[in-house]
C-alpha cells in the first residue's frame, strides 16, 4: 500500500510501500515500510565501505547528511535528505496518526461473514438450522451469553469459536484444491491468507502441557488454562462417549459445512480427518484469539492489519531536543494511553483504516535490513493497548519482554477491612458505602445487594489499570478511598508537611453528611478526594501486595 502525501510533507516518500516482509532477526513475518532509493542512497560494496564512510564524513554536499553503521559492520553507508531547518534534526517519515492502509470489507472476516455464507437463504452453501444449532451449543456452555444471535453482540470467545469453524472449512477446501488441482474443484477465496497463517498451535495458555504449567508456577493461570481447553473440548466434541456422530456438537456441524462447501468435486473419502479434528479447531480458535481486531465489540480478522508486531508505545516514544542529536534515543516521553480504535477506524462501508500509533524515523536504529535492490526495510510496530501480561499469555500466546501495562490482580477481599460480626455501626457504614458507590456510579446504580468493590489490577508503580486515563476520574482509587474512610476505624488521617487535617472521625462524618445530601460533587470531594486520600490508597495497595506475596510469591504477577 502506498503512503499518501496530503499535507505538504516530504514528497520523496509519497511512494513508500507498506507491505508484508519476513524478519529473520525477529523470527517471523511482520509489517514493513520499504524506503525507496530516491530517499536513501546505498553503496552495497563491502570493499568500498570504509572509503565511502570517509567520503561521507568529508562530504560538503548540502543536500544530504551521513548516517553510518558502526565500524566493522558490513552494513552500507546511508545518505538521507537533511532537514530543511537544522542538519541534525530528525523528522519522522511516518507521523503519528498517519494512515498506513485501508482494508476493504471484502477482505475482512467477522461472524456476519459466517452467517452470510451458511445462514442466508440465498447462499448456495446454506446449512439447514445452522444458526439454531450453533446457538443452542453456545448457550449451553455460556448460559449468560447471547449465543449466536445476530441482533446482539456476541462474547469474544464465542466469536473465536464461530470464526474458527469458518476457517476450518476454508483451509480444508484450500488444501484439497492444492492436492487435487485439475479435478474440477475450486480453491478457497481465503487461500492466500491461509498460506501466511501459522501452521502450528499458537502457545497460548490453554495449550500448555503439565511440564509447562509447572514451569509457569501460577496456580490461578493454570486453572484458567485447563478450564479453557476443557470448555473447547466439550463445545466441539461433546461428551467423550457421545461425540462421534452426535449432531449436537460443533464437530458434526463442521462436517456438514465442509461437505456443503466442497459439493461433489471431492469424494468424502478424500477428505482427511484433520479437516474436522479438535486439534485443527483449537489451532484456529487460538489464531483468531491472538489476531482478530475488536472494534465496537465485534471481532474482525483483517489481513495485513493483524500482522503488525507488538512493541510498547511507551518504550518507542521519545522526546526530541533539536539541539541534542542523541536525546531521542534514550529519553522516554510521558504519554497518556489512547484508545485502540483511534488507530483502527471502522468506516460506514465496514472497511478498516489503520493509522500509525507513533512517529517512525528513517535512521540507522530504525532500519532492520536492506533489500538486494538497495532499498531499506523498516519494521513497523504497534502497541496492542493496555493489555496485562496474563491476558497476553491467555489470548495472544506470548508475553512482551517489556510491558508497561502489566499488572497484578488484587482481590477485593484484600481491599476492604474485615467486617466486624454483629457490629451495627460497621453495618450502617457499609450501607453508606453502598449508597455512595451507587450515587457516583462506581457500581451498577440499579444494584440491590452490596457485593463489595471490584478486584483491581495494580502496576508495579501502584497505578491501578481500572482508573483509566480520563482526567479527573479514578474509579478504582475512589472506591478504595471511600471504603477505607467509612469502614476502617484503624486508619490514620495523613498529614502533609506544613498542613494539619481534621481527625479521622471528622472526615468520616463529613463523608456521611455528603452521602445523605445526595450531592454527587460533594460526595466526590468529601468521600473520595479528602485530604491524604491518594496516599492512603497507596498504603492499602502495599498492604494487599504484602498479603499476596505471603500467599504465593512464584506467580507471573
Amino acid at each position: 500500500t502506498d503512503t499518501e502525501d496530503n499535507d505538504g510533507r516530504d514528497s520523496s516518500l509519497s511512494t513508500s510501500r507498506v507491505t508484508l516482509e519476513e524478519f529473520p532477526s525477529f523470527g517471523g513475518w511482520g509489517l514493513a515500510l520499504f524506503v525507496p532509493r530516491n530517499f536513501i542512497s546505498i553503496d552495497n560494496s563491502q570493499n568500498q565501505n570504509q572509503s565511502n564512510q570517509n567520503e561521507c564524513r568529508n562530504s560538503v554536499d548540502k543536500d544530504f547528511q551521513c548516517i553510518n553503521e558502526p565500524s566493522g559492520d558490513t552494513s552500507p553507508s546511508i545518505l538521507q535528505p537533511a532537514s530543511s531547518s537544522t542538519s541534525n534534526e530528525k523528522n519522522p517519515i511516518i507521523h503519528h496518526l498517519d494512515p498506513l492502509f485501508t482494508i476493504p470489507t471484502s477482505m475482512i472476516l467477522s461472524v456476519q461473514s459466517v452467517l452470510d455464507t451458511y445462514v442466508d437463504s440465498t447462499s448456495p452453501f446454506r446449512v439447514p438450522n445452522f444458526e439454531i444449532r450453533v446457538h443452542r451449543i453456545l448457550t449451553n456452555s455460556f448460559p449468560s451469553g447471547p449465543g449466536l444471535d445476530p441482533r446482539r453482540i456476541m462474547g469474544l470467545v464465542e466469536q473465536d469459536i464461530v470464526l474458527g469453524m469458518y476457517l476450518m472449512v476454508e483451509e480444508c477446501q484450500h488444501h484439497l484444491y492444492e492436492k487435487h488441482v485439475g479435478s474440477g474443484g475450486k480453491d478457497s477465496y481465503w487461500g492466500p491468507y491461509l498460506d501466511v497463517l501459522p501452521q502450528y498451535l499458537i502457545p497460548r495458555l490453554d495449550t500448555f502441557s503439565d511440564e509447562e504449567y509447572a514451569v509457569l508456577g501460577d496456580t490461578m493461570l493454570e486453572a484458567e488454562g485447563r478450564r479453557s481447553k476443557r470448555l473447547l473440548e466439550i463445545l466441539y466434541l461433546g461428551t467423550k462417549s457421545g461425540s462421534d456422530g452426535d449432531e449436537n456438537t460443533l464437530q458434526s456441524i463442521v462436517r456438514e459445512m465442509i461437505q456443503t462447501k466442497l459439493g461433489s468435486s471431492i469424494r468424502p473419502s478424500d477428505i482427511p480427518s484433520s479437516c474436522f479434528s479438535f486439534e485443527t479447531f483449537h489451532r484456529f480458535v487460538a489464531i483468531i484469539s491472538s489476531r482478530a481486531m475488536v472494534l465496537k465489540g465485534v471481532k474482525h480478522l483483517t489481513p495485513l492489519a493483524e500482522m503488525i508486531n507488538y512493541k510498547s508505545k511507551e518504550t518507542d516514544l521519545h522526546e526530541m531536543d533539536p539541539n541534542n542529536d542523541d536525546e531521542r534515543c534514550d529519553t522516554k516521553a510521558k504519554w497518556i494511553p489512547t484508545p485502540f480504535d483511534l488507530y483502527h477506524t471502522l468506516s460506514d462501508d465496514n472497511s478498516i483504516t489503520v493509522r500509525s500509533d507513533r512517529d517512525v524515523f528513517a535512521d540507522v536504529s530504525s532500519i532492520d535490513h536492506f533489500k538486494a535492490d538497495g532499498n531499506a526495510v523498516i519494521h513497523l510496530y504497534e502497541d496492542y493497548g493496555p493489555v496485562d501480561s496474563s491476558l497476553f499469555l491467555q489470548a495472544h500466546g506470548f508475553v512482551p519482554d517489556e510491558n508497561p501495562h502489566h499488572c497484578a490482580i488484587v482481590p477485593k477481599s484484600l481491599l476492604l477491612p474485615n467486617e466486624k460480626s454483629g457490629d451495627s455501626s460497621h453495618q450502617k457504614n457499609a450501607r453508606h458505602l453502598f449508597q455512595a458507590l451507587k450515587t457516583l456510579k462506581l457500581v451498577y446504580p440499579g444494584a440491590e445487594v452490596f457485593d463489595g468493590i471490584e478486584d483491581v489490577c495494580v502496576k508495579q508503580n501502584l497505578e491501578i489499570t481500572e482508573d483509566g486515563s480520563t482526567v479527573g476520574r479514578k474509579r478504582a482509587s475512589d472506591s478504595i478511598a471511600i471504603a477505607t474512610l467509612l469502614l476502617d476505624d484503624n486508619a490514620v488521617a495523613l498529614e502533609t508537611e506544613g498542613d494539619s487535617f481534621p481527625s479521622w472521625s471528622v472526615l468520616k462524618q463529613y463523608c456521611i453528611n455528603a452521602i445523605n445530601s445526595g450531592d454527587v460533587e460533594r460526595i466526590e470531594i468529601r468521600c473520595a478526594r479528602y485530604p491524604g486520600s491518594d496516599k492512603l490508597v497507596r498504603r492499602v495497595l502495599r498492604k494487599a501486595a504484602r498479603a499476596l506475596i505471603r500467599e504465593d510469591d512464584s506467580g507471573i504477577e
